[in-house]
């Protein structure tokens, strides 16, 4: 089980944690951008094909939760960008916001799209960021979306089951549109761990530096020394 966190303001690295596993027909490649005063990736361009990149950090894994912050310019009714997971070279689980203030999940395979959940999330705006939630596990899917400004809800939006992609993959980011999208923060949770919705921060199992160990070892010995 492990815990990620991608941060646009850390700039090209945090960009490069991603690589593209398909790239769509008119791809231009993400670029770190501002929005609204705020760090971001910036997809100018994925159509009109599918286009995934994947965290390469966590490698292929068949179960995972995925939290996206993110935001469209489109206010159509056609697919923009999202979460990609057990994603490959021809296949993913391809969720995505559409201008119509909806969120639709596909499964894709061979750049054959079907839908698996096509919820409207109440008080969701596609063209101000909102956050999306999916886990994948098995062959249960799980969906939470809400507005930045809002609190995360308690219950799922969806939970549903498929089996068309039972195969690992790559988690990452999907995207399907002529229309620029932003993504302002992206996390991952495997086997079993939630995504976080902050940098994950270590915890005390976290192996210590020695040098910093023998500097502790030597504060305290003086300490002792002197009373």
């Amino acid at each position: 089980m492990a815990q990620y966190f991608v941060d646009p303001a850390g700039g090209q690295t945090e960009l490069d944690r991603f690589s593209l596993k398909r790239e769509g027909l008119f791809y231009i490649p993400a670029v770190l951008g501002t929005d609204g005063g705020r760090d971001v990736f910036e997809f100018p361009r994925t159509s009109n094909e599918n286009t995934f990149l994947g965290f390469d950090e966590a490698g292929q894994i068949a179960d995972s939760e995925v939290l996206i912050l993110i935001r469209t310019d489109a206010t159509g009714f056609s697919k923009n960008g999202g979460i990609a997971q057990r994603a490959g070279s021809v296949t993913a689980y391809a969720g995505s916001i559409i201008g119509s203030n909806r969120y639709r999940l596909f499964s894709i395979v061979n750049a054959t799209g079907s839908i698996v959940a096509d919820p409207n999330p109440a008080g969701i705006v596609t063209t101000t960021y909102s956050y999306i939630r999916q886990r994948i596990t098995g062959n249960q899917i799980k969906i939470r979306a809400w507005d930045e400004t809002s609190s995360e809800p308690t219950s799922w939006l969806v939970e549903t089951t498929d089996t068309t992609i039972p195969a690992a993959g790559f988690s990452g980011i999907y995207g399907d549109t002529p229309d620029p999208f932003y993504v302002a923060a992206w996390s991952l949770g495997t086997n079993g761990d939630p995504a976080p919705t902050s940098a994950v921060i270590a915890g005390p199992e976290t192996p210590i530096n020695p040098s910093i160990t023998d500097l502790l070892a030597t504060s305290a010995r003086l300490n002792w020394e002197q009373g």
